[in-house]
């Protein structure tokens, strides 16, 4: 019965995740201080082309004149080189904390530690001593597909297709990022799931919980690429709210699916999805950047 019940709910997921791109074909542009929704991207937005605002945050861009679309083509010719330069800025990132930052730090790493400690017990009591039943299997295995290598390389083609098919330049750049962030989240996981080496909660007892014996469960690589992807399709669909309340929400379920299923302990889970946000977080901030000065370029240029 469960099992019919989950085979039920992939199809309308699906729905959600293409209602989600469908959404997204209506872009918002700055055009001289005003603020225009097209609702068809095609040919007719050629006439924009002078005029249409590169949309990133949830704002429109502000600038005395006329504003340029950014040319994505840019981005990706730098794929590589930025991925480079991401992973050198993310390895550093702690040594340019300040002191506000223990604001937030500081909660969160007593999370962690909490978890840390209990995360034996709370697996053993959820999936009844690590065995978890055909309910929690099935659970894992259906919804564990949203944070699957082939949903998290297949939506940012899909992203970006469906940008070049309609010459949507947001739906595009979307795509863009999403590879930045997913090519990051691996680098920076891999990496980490090496060095800390955790045994997976499944695995016999007397390995259970331990660090430092060659396994990958810290931190969830599913719950990084699910959060990485979800933090930034939520930036640049923030405009709609009920866009990044559903991305955050299906890589919430992503992530705990993989703690149902038995496959990681909570700490893994909790500590890949902050890694997925923050990732997320810096590769459109740093993009946003990049593409800020690159506009101010064109517009000069342009006046010249």
């Amino acid at each position: 019965m469960i099992r019919n019940l989950i085979q039920k709910t992939r199809k309308p997921l699906v729905f959600v995740l293409i209602l989600t791109i469908l959404t997204a074909y209506m872009p918002v542009y700055a055009i001289n201080g005003d603020t225009h929704v097209i609702p068809f991207v095609g040919p007719s937005v050629e006439k924009f082309n002078n005029e249409a605002a590169r949309f990133i945050d949830s704002t429109p861009i502000k600038l005395p004149s006329k504003v340029y679309k950014f040319d994505l083509t840019e981005a990706e010719r730098a794929f590589a080189p930025n991925v480079l330069s991401d992973q050198l800025g993310l390895w550093t990132s702690p040594l340019r904390m300040k002191v506000r930052d223990l604001t937030w730090f500081l909660p969160i790493s007593g999370i962690i530690t909490a978890l840390l400690i209990t995360d034996e017990d709370f697996s053993q009591v959820l999936t009844n001593d690590n065995r978890p039943g055909e309910t929690q299997r099935d659970i894992s295995r259906a919804f564990g597909h949203i944070s699957g290598y082939a949903v998290s390389l297949g939506l940012p083609g899909l992203f970006v297709l469906s940008g070049l098919a309609t010459r949507n330049d947001r739906l595009r750049e979307t795509g863009v990022l999403q590879y930045h962030g997913l090519a990051d989240s691996f680098a920076l996981g891999l990496v980490l799931q090496r060095i800390f080496g955790r045994s997976e909660p499944y695995k016999p007892k007397s390995s259970r919980s331990q660090f430092f014996v060659g396994k990958n469960s810290f931190p969830s690589g599913h719950a990084i690429s699910a959060w990485t992807l979800a933090t930034v399709i939520a930036h640049q669909y923030s405009h709609k709210k009920w866009i990044p309340i559903t991305a955050y929400t299906l890589a919430l379920v992503a992530s705990a699916s993989r703690v149902v299923g038995n496959k990681h302990y909570p700490s893994d889970a909790f500590v890949g999805a902050l890694l997925g946000y923050l990732i997320g977080k810096y590769v459109v901030k740093k993009y946003s950047k990049n593409a800020e000065i690159a506009e101010k370029y064109r517009l000069e240029n342009s006046n010249q």
